[in-house]
């Protein structure tokens, strides 16, 4: 009896020692292995020089070069307000004619609107009446001089006349500014009666485009009563928002190119002109404004678009994008130390454009990398992680 129990333990303890040891010389190597393949361990991959060719294996030197990043900004047209003229009158009266309607082009110095107003009468009636008063004290002034200089006069009535020639003179002044500011014509004789209506032109101090019209004929208008809009669109404002995160990739009197999202296919060109100063604490952006070509006038005034700037980084160490591959939630390039020898190594990215990214850590200038074959080199190194071979 003791020596079958004898007997089990010691089977027990060889079947023991033998699954032991082919756990660890089989399956707990190859789990290590693939452990230390996640952990991001390179591998050297060796490739037979017959298959170099035929697997067409291709690798490229690093050298920094310039990186071209487009910028995608969001935006509205706004009207330049230096070319944007609000069109009104200076006096109260009717309207009597208008001579524009909004779409129309007029030109700078054309009638678009007519006025009658007694206060224009008013206002040149007092203008020729001031300027009676200062060419007769004018007169009154040289004839008292005249006698003050033969002994014929006082000096007090010489300072009188002196004083009252001043004081008209700057009273015209003043009348004659009224009439220049309200765009009156000057008369040139006293031909006006009290209360009598006097009809005045106004004039577009700019060429451009009718963008509105508020007048009537026959409608009773108050000074600065808004009439009209005069608006020159030949070109308009671009407003973008930009982000913290492009601050530092734009700059003022880059090129743009705009599509508007109610023309998808049309190109519009601008400068961008202006970046603020002041960040939005909201949206943690600044305001950027550029200068659009109004081509055809379709950028109508509020439309929504986007805006593509290309921002030009000199001296950046970019490869081509289909030189990376993800590997276990990573980047990792194929870097060839000799021909035939490939490590694939882990590189931290950066900017990426459609054709390359920006490298910052990982490889460095002088390496080659594989840009051809790459999916190939990939399969290998998974095959590698099992133990086995192509």
């Amino acid at each position: 009896m003791n020596n079958k129990k004898f007997l089990f333990l010691y089977t027990f303890i060889l079947f023991s020692i033998l699954i032991s040891f082919f756990y660890f010389r089989f399956f707990k190597k190859k789990s290590l292995q693939v452990q230390e393949e996640f952990s991001g361990i390179p591998e050297v991959i060796k490739i037979e020089e017959e298959k170099l060719q035929d697997k067409k294996i291709h690798s490229i030197l690093i050298e920094p070069q310039e990186l071209i990043e487009t910028i995608l900004l969001q935006g509205e047209v706004q009207a330049n307000p230096d070319k944007i003229i609000n069109i009104s009158s200076k006096v109260p009266g009717k309207i009597r004619k208008v001579n524009f309607i909004p779409g129309s082009y007029v030109k700078k110095g054309m009638a678009i609107l007519e006025i009658e107003s007694v206060e224009i009468s008013r206002l040149r009636s007092k203008y020729l009446t001031t300027y009676s008063k200062y060419t007769a004290s004018k007169k009154n002034f040289e004839r008292v001089k005249s006698l003050w200089e033969m002994k014929l006069a006082s000096e007090q009535e010489f300072v009188n006349a002196n004083s009252e020639l001043k004081a008209l003179e700057s009273e015209w002044k003043t009348d004659l500014g009224n009439l220049n500011m309200m765009g009156i014509p000057i008369p040139e004789v006293q031909s006006l009666q009290e209360n009598q209506s006097v009809l005045i032109q106004i004039q577009s101090p700019i060429n451009g485009i009718a963008i509105s019209r508020n007048a009537i004929v026959g409608m009773f208008v108050e000074p600065n009563q808004i009439l009209g809009v005069i608006g020159d669109i030949a070109e308009v404002w671009f407003i973008v928002k930009i982000f913290e995160k492009d601050l530092a990739k734009v700059q003022e009197g880059s090129k743009v190119r705009v599509f508007l999202n109610s023309y998808p296919e049309e190109e519009f060109s601008g400068i961008l002109t202006y970046i603020g100063t002041i960040v939005d604490t909201n949206s943690r952006s600044v305001e950027g404004r550029i200068v659009l070509n109004n081509k055809k006038h379709l950028a109508k005034i509020g439309l929504f678009g986007k805006a593509y700037i290309e921002s030009m980084s000199p001296n950046v160490l970019a490869i081509p994008n289909t030189s990376i591959i993800q590997y276990n939630n990573k980047n990792y390039v194929f870097k060839e130390e000799r021909p035939g020898e490939y490590r694939m190594i882990e590189v931290k990215i950066g900017r990426t454009t459609p054709e390359v990214t920006e490298i910052l850590e990982g490889i460095s200038t002088g390496d080659y990398i594989v840009q051809e074959g790459i999916y190939y080199l990939k399969a290998r190194f998974l095959k590698s992680t099992f133990g086995e071979e192509d």
